[in-house]
């Protein structure tokens, strides 16, 4: 699966590109949300999301995660289920290697592979992959619970409130995700980061 931003794309998109957006709009369906009150909920407009619906743009990284506050639910929902469900030897306790979901987001120049199994509800585990340069872009964001990762390869940048770290290869960082945070890659090399997240329970606006 890709994730691109929530720009139309010049080329048509794939098939799995349209069927996230037919997904996401299972997801609004589901709730008896119109376009306007999730728009007011999640901070994307109205024309954005319906784009992301038709099938006419893809998400962008930071739509995703604001979509998944709104839902409350694991971002790995958002993909998939019968393609994870086929993955080698995965259940519901464990995820087994080659299994994971990988949602690429080359304008952040990052992926995210989703190690937790599919069945992943109150915890949400991924190692985030990033070439030099890349990150969750320039602006902070925050919201509801908590968040940890190890530095697997590489170095970050972290942001947290006020404050700011360069973590290498095994150090560790744990905080309330309500506070504003982002990340970034300063290079020269990869990084890649083993991070869990709790996502937000489905009705808080953040």
């Amino acid at each position: 699966m890709i994730a691109r931003s929530t720009v139309p794309a010049e080329d048509p998109l794939s098939h799995d590109e349209k069927a996230l957006g037919a997904r996401l709009r299972a997801f609004r369906q589901q709730r008896g949300l119109s376009l306007k009150q999730l728009s007011e909920r999640s901070d994307l407009s109205v024309g954005m999301l319906s784009q992301i619906e038709r099938g006419v743009a893809t998400p962008s990284l930071r739509a995703l995660g604001r979509l998944r506050d709104v839902y409350g639910v694991p971002l790995a929902r958002f993909f998939d289920e019968e393609a994870a469900a086929a993955a080698p030897a995965s259940d519901d306790v464990v995820q087994r290697a080659g299994g994971c979901r990988r949602v690429e987001f080359p304008e952040e120049r990052m992926a995210k592979e989703l190690v937790s199994p599919a069945s992943a509800r109150t915890l949400e585990m991924m190692v985030i992959v990033m070439d030099a340069g890349g990150g969750s872009g320039p602006e902070a964001y925050a919201h509801e619970g908590e968040e940890c990762g190890h530095v697997l390869e590489g170095a970050i940048d972290l942001w947290v409130g006020d404050r700011t770290w360069r973590l290498g290869e095994g150090d560790s960082f744990q905080f309330a995700s309500h506070t504003p945070h982002r990340f970034h890659n300063p290079g020269p090399g990869r990084a890649r980061v083993l991070w869990t997240v709790t996502p937000p329970f489905y009705g808080r606006k953040i």
